[in-house]
């Protein structure tokens, strides 16, 4: 720990970066400048690709002053990664066995403090981060390190809606220059001593949310005609549903996907060009406006989809990623539209909110402590046509409660099956969420995924048509999405990821986003240095190892397990997860050779066999738990343990349990999900 000065702005300061410093390069006693010469050590290292901290000229507008822009250049920061540190290299290794790969973009304003409400925006900045899609799906859920930072560029510098596009443009030349460095061509040189190997990284994907694809491409979304930027027929804003028909057209709210005519790279270009020329040619400005909204595209002369070279490397719009988190539990999404209109329904038919409230008070969800009295109560708004008043994560655990209410109150009951339909629907909506949250990607559940959305857009527009937003079309592309990256991009680690730039930026007045790039770059050295950032699961806290016999028999009894040769059984009572750290007395899943155990934690375990033929496999993990059968006088709670190929990553998720007489009673997954995942 540092000794500090008694300088509140200092101290401040030291709170948001010292658990990200070296404790061997921290002095007795610190002031600014030893603060300012330790958090920018690495930013002028340099590298075959130049120095880490790299700059270059912005112009928000075509006729403002150029800005110099800071940034973590890419080639530098993987080149310096792997040298610093063999663990970060071998998994980079064995993540892609080829070494070629495909980049994950995202970007999102963030509002440290009260910025949000500030006419001038205060210190709010522009984040962007990439990863790899290649990588784990468990390491891009990590808190500390699921993207690699490359910028924060201050709000203020965003004059226009149209300097975001600008800006883009710039970043992909720095990632895939036309001369000089080129991620996709050159590639970038990964080595550790005298293990080296040339990664070659083609552009993959762009998530963020809507407003952020509106401005970074320039493009109308759901403001305009053409609201959906993956589709070519797909209009909005000529009336309403009901009454729209047309041979080639069709509406935003339309259930009919397999009208839908998708963009390709092609296509799209090809609205470019078309743009472009008119211009060119001097066309009136109304005739270009009007071009412009039959396309869905703003005209921005140096922006991205209108620079070949930028166009021929994104192959925009197929490597647009639709966001579940904000098309379903944020932002006004679809499933906050359809928990406010469900628990409407319900309390018009002769539900009482303060029953619902009070039975899902009882709800306890492992890692999330935001149930309490009056929890529904706070976020319902009793209007036709609202969403809940809640975050994401309120959202999820919401779906996740009212579902768990409904299988366990109303099912079977005169009340359910009057209001069949909409039992149904929400169903549908709870099934959607499962699959995308445990991140399935296989065959069975993609087509599962697919089938469940249909089934609930062509309900929810019968039930709940006043609630029909266009994001409720742009779910009917999140199972194509998830079949052509094979894995499920979303934005909740990118959100995630900005705790510690918040923290800094609290503090930060003179060139804040440099503060905040500085001290990036070293979470993410601290992060490659720490073995564990590399591995899924693994033992916190306090561990010891078990050399009792009748205990180490009875735990591989417990198991199953054939384990040749000599075995080393470590416990502890804390396990770290990609989700966070579970503490004793947490509900949990693990997976088995067997299949899946539920139940109460009493201890974590942890096996690594001796045997030559198990070595190179993965450590066991599992929890020695107590299982609970069912909850007195309701058979409904008898659990038996299915077996499923989820693997121990995905099943760490909120799965809720009610408590009853200080005894955990777990609901199994749904049954539509064995044997799809």
């Amino acid at each position: 720990m540092l000794k500090r000065k008694r300088d509140l702005g200092l101290l401040s300061m030291l709170q948001g970066i010292e658990d990200y410093l070296d404790e061997n390069i921290a002095p007795a006693a610190v002031n600014k400048n030893d603060i300012t010469h330790m958090l920018h050590k690495y930013d002028d290292v340099e590298t075959p690709f130049g120095k880490i901290v790299s700059s270059f000229e912005f112009c928000p507008t075509p006729t403002d002053e150029p800005e110099a822009i800071s940034y973590l250049n890419p080639f530098a920061l993987l080149w310096w990664l792997s040298q610093i540190s063999f663990n970060f290299y071998t998994f980079l290794s064995k993540a892609l066995p080829a070494h070629i790969g495909r980049t994950v973009f995202y970007t999102d304003e963030v509002f440290p403090a009260n910025s949000e409400r500030r006419p001038d925006k205060g210190r709010a900045f522009y984040a962007f981060y990439w990863s790899i899609i290649e990588l784990p799906d468990w390491f891009r859920s990590r808190t500390e390190f699921p993207y690699f930072v490359f910028a924060f560029v201050p709000s203020k510098l965003i004059a226009n809606q149209f300097s975001l596009t600008r800006l883009f443009k710039k970043i992909i030349h720095v990632f895939f220059a036309q001369d000089g460095f080129n991620l996709a061509t050159t590639g970038v040189r990964i080595e550790h001593k005298h293990h080296h190997f040339v990664l070659r990284l083609k552009y993959g994907a762009t998530i963020m949310d809507e407003e952020a694809f509106r401005s970074l491409m320039s493009v109308k979304g759901h403001s305009g005609f053409k609201p959906c930027l993956s589709c070519q027929n797909v209009v909005g804003r000529v009336g309403s549903y009901e009454e729209f028909y047309d041979d080639y057209l069709v509406h935003v709210l339309s259930p009919e996907s397999h009208r839908f005519i998708k963009h390709t790279a092609g296509t799209f270009k090809v609205m470019c060009n078309s743009i472009s020329t008119a211009v060119l040619e001097g066309w009136y400005k109304k005739d270009v406006e009007e071009l412009e909204k039959i396309y869905g595209v703003n005209y921005v002369e140096d922006g991205v989809l209108f620079d070949d070279h930028c166009l021929n490397v994104m192959r925009f719009p197929e490597d647009a990623n639709w966001d579940p988190m904000h098309v379903l539990f944020s932002n006004g999404g679809v499933g906050q539209f359809h928990c406010n209109g469900f628990i409407k329904k319900l309390v018009d038919n002769g539900l009482e909110l303060t029953e619902l409230d009070s039975w899902t008070s009882k709800i306890h969800i492992p890692n999330y402590q935001f149930i309490k009295p009056h929890w529904i109560i706070d976020r319902f708004v009793d209007n036709d046509d609202a969403h809940i008043k809640a975050f994401a994560s309120d959202c999820i655990a919401m779906i996740e409660c009212i579902s768990l209410f409904v299988q366990a109150v109303l099912y079977g009951t005169d009340f359910y099956t009057s209001l069949l339909p909409y039992m149904k629907c929400f169903g549908y909506l709870k099934c959607i969420c499962d699959i995308i949250r445990t991140k399935s990607t296989g065959h069975g559940a993609i087509s599962t995924l697919r089938h469940m959305v249909k089934q609930h857009h062509e309900l929810f527009i019968q039930l709940y048509p006043q609630l029909c937003k266009p994001k409720l079309h742009y779910l009917t592309h999140i199972p194509d999405n998830i079949e052509k990256f094979k894995t499920v991009l979303t934005c909740f680690s990118g959100e995630a990821l900005h705790k510690l730039p918040k923290s800094i930026m609290r503090t930060a007045y003179k060139n804040s986003t440099n503060t905040t790039l500085a001290a990036s770059l070293q979470a993410m050295r601290a992060a490659v240095l720490d073995r564990r950032t590399f591995t899924e699961v693994y033992l916190e806290g306090a561990i010891r190892e078990i050399t009792e016999q009748a205990t180490r028999t009875a735990v591989l009894t417990h198991i199953s397990a054939q384990v040749l040769g000599r075995t080393q059984i470590f416990a502890s009572r804390k396990i770290r997860t990609t989700r966070g750290t579970f503490a004793n007395k947490q509900c949990l899943v693990f997976a088995t050779d067997n299949g899946l155990v539920f139940g109460k934690s009493k201890m974590f375990l942890e096996i690594k066999p001796w045997s030559k033929l198990l070595a190179s496999s993965s450590s066991t993990f599992f929890a020695w738990i107590e299982l609970y059968r069912k909850v007195p006088g309701r058979s409904l709670w008898e659990i038996d343990c299915p077996q499923t190929l989820l693997p121990v990553s995905r099943l760490l998720r909120s799965l809720p349990f009610v408590q009853h007489d200080h005894s955990h009673v777990l609901i199994g997954l749904p049954e539509y999900m064995h044997g799809h995942c």
